[in-house]
């Protein structure tokens, strides 16, 4: 989950291929590690999970919904005006719109997965 957190998408795949239920664990708020990637915008993070995994897996941990009954479709979805924990952190407009594009291209693909998958 820290990994997840902060971006370290190596330290996650290294544990995934040595202990391959890690995968579907969860914290307190019944979040797996994509809904905490998802959370603190890690696009990488998600890309990362999204290639390495059988689409089975990426999609039976996008469905999962946390303690708010949260998928990670309303994680994506919440803006930094709701949800100042998600808040962007970067500095200078011309930055912050580069990643809104590279968030936005991350949600609409994992919109597509979800559809294909329903």
């Amino acid at each position: 989950m820290i990994a997840a957190k902060h971006g370290i998408i190596e330290i996650m795949c290294a544990l995934e291929s040595k202990i391959h239920g890690v995968i579907y664990e969860s914290n307190l708020f019944n979040e797996n590690a994509l809904h905490v990637a998802v959370k603190n915008r890690q696009v990488h993070v998600v890309e990362g999970l999204r290639k390495r995994l059988p689409i089975e897996i990426f999609r039976s941990l996008s469905l999962e919904m946390d303690y708010k009954e949260n998928t990670i479709l309303h994680l994506v979805a919440c803006t930094t005006i709701d949800n100042e924990i998600t808040a962007w952190r970067i500095s200078g407009v011309g930055m912050k719109i580069m990643w809104d594009v590279k968030w936005y291209e991350v949600r609409t693909h994992i919109h597509a997965c979800m559809h294909t998958y329903i």
